[in-house]
């Protein structure tokens, strides 16, 4: 038996059990969220009983989410412990630092993994999530009354961004705006409104960035998969998937305020080039399905 235990949608992990790929899924899962506001000690000890219940039964412990080294949750932690980490956490202790498996989402984050020996290389592993055309859409866009030639808008998130990211950002936008599309706009929202589906404005495309230490390889193929186009820059594990002039746009660490305004005004004025970016992307999901389908 499967037991989840989940950072109650505050992280892209959180989906997990509904895209887990490579795997057949198990006759029974149970899902327990740590850190609800309606009362952490009620999952708790709802989790406690249902181990306790089920100890020697094929039992297996899936943690999801960032790691918290003082969480009561750890006193209760039974092996085999498997971890699916977003991150790079700074300090791992008991039980986590003897987890059966650590499961990450890119290539990138795997490396830094082995080259921090937070964890044994041998229990590392990339997972790729199953995404298809009946994955659930992440962005829950609403409706516009704006013409078509006015809808033009950037969503960035804010975890996903650095402040010195967000202030540049904010003049190339003003650039974008100056060089004939004064209807351009950028949406901030934080990351749980995504995760809580609130809905948000139409958007044509996305910018991320932030610290390297964070994947956003799930993230990026999500929006792929709802052919979304993509503005990242050259950090981390960002350049996994987004392709440069094929499914979005990877600003290097040289690249000036110039050349960000000059990579959004193309994405802006050319819906072409959107359109094409989208399918592009369309085509890598589909590709990657194929490939775990062989597996």
């Amino acid at each position: 038996m499967k037991i989840w235990i989940l950072p109650d949608k505050k992280s892209l992990l959180s989906y997990l059990p509904t895209m887990i790929q490579g795997e057949e899924k198990p006759t029974i899962e149970q899902m327990f969220y740590r850190d609800r506001d309606e009362g952490e000690n009620q999952s708790l000890a709802a989790f406690v009983a249902t181990i306790s219940r089920l100890q020697g039964k094929g039992l297996s412990l899936h943690w999801v989410g960032d790691i918290d080294n003082d969480s009561p949750w750890k006193n209760h932690l039974t092996d085999p412990l498997i971890l699916y980490l977003d991150s790079l956490p700074k300090v791992v202790a008991p039980p986590f630092s003897k987890a059966a498996k650590v499961v990450v989402p890119s290539y990138y984050l795997k490396e830094r993994m082995e080259r921090g020996g937070l964890f044994p290389p041998e229990t590392l592993e990339r997972l790729q999530p199953m995404l298809s055309p009946d994955t659930p859409s992440i962005l829950r866009q609403g409706s516009s009354n704006k013409k078509p030639r006015q809808r033009r808008r950037l969503l960035v998130i804010e975890e996903y961004v650095t402040n010195h990211e967000r202030q540049r950002l904010q003049r190339c936008v003003r650039t974008v705006q100056k060089r004939g599309f004064p209807h351009f706009r950028m949406v901030t929202i934080p990351l749980i409104h995504l995760l809580q589906g609130r809905p948000i404005p139409p958007v044509h495309m996305v910018f991320t960035g932030g610290e390297a230490s964070t994947s956003l390889s799930l993230f990026h193929l999500v929006l792929m998969n709802q052919g979304i186009p993509i503005i990242t820059t050259d950090q981390g594990d960002r350049g996994e998937w987004v392709l440069h002039g094929h499914t979005g746009y990877l600003l290097g660490k040289k690249d000036t305020k110039k050349d960000w305004s000059y990579y959004l005004t193309s994405m802006v004025k050319d819906s072409t080039m959107r359109r094409d970016f989208a399918q592009n992307g369309h085509l890598l999901i589909a590709w990657l399905r194929d490939q775990q389908m062989k597996a």
